[in-house]
């Protein structure tokens, strides 16, 4: 669900803080200062000529610049949706994910800050499944998702009333899935912003 671009993003495109046409770069300003809403509407705005551009390769025409871009503006999404989870916006982080795991279905990022937020709604039965679901897949040579999601409720802990799917979490979390023995956790070697 594109949003139509705000005032407030059409007056700092008249006084020439941003440009007119989707630009990370002016998501990333308004990010900055503070303007979270405008800059998801900027990211999402970004993915429309990408997807335009992608959908072209049937055609034969390939464009890995529009891949990156829209890679890089749900990159920055999943962002947004971590800071909204932090300030405490649950409604807006679901809105921010909302219809982007569907543009990029293999970024487990997506999905684990979706489960946040829907556990801190009170949704503990859908959080669950997507945390089960995405648990083994890798988000770096080191890493899997499961070591993100720990990270992540541990952060959580620190800012959020704690939820009972935190603790059913990371105690499933902390024995190896069954038929998965030779996986046992092993220490995080790369640091990834959960």
């Amino acid at each position: 669900m594109i949003k139509s671009t705000p005032a407030k993003i059409t007056n700092e495109i008249s006084d020439g803080l941003l440009t007119p046409s989707p630009d990370i770069h002016d998501g990333e300003i308004l990010e900055q200062r503070g303007k979270l809403d405008e800059a998801l509407v900027v990211y999402r705005r970004c993915i429309e000529p990408c997807n335009a551009k992608i959908a072209k390769f049937a055609n034969g025409q390939s464009n890995n610049r529009a891949i990156d871009d829209r890679n890089t503006a749900l990159q920055e999404i999943s962002g947004l949706a971590l800071t909204f989870v932090m300030n405490g916006e649950f409604n807006k982080a679901l809105e921010a994910t909302d219809g982007a795991p569907l543009l990029m279905p293999s970024s487990p990022m997506l999905y684990i800050r979706r489960a946040h937020a829907l556990m801190l709604l009170g949704k503990e039965q859908e959080a669950r499944r997507l945390y089960l679901h995405w648990r083994k897949r890798r988000i770096g040579p080191e890493q899997t998702s499961e070591h993100v999601i720990l990270q992540g409720l541990q952060a959580l802990r620190q800012t959020h009333p704690v939820n009972a799917l935190m603790d059913e979490i990371e105690t499933l979390f902390s024995v190896p899935p069954a038929g998965d023995a030779a996986s046992s956790p092993h220490p995080i070697t790369e640091i990834v912003r959960w």
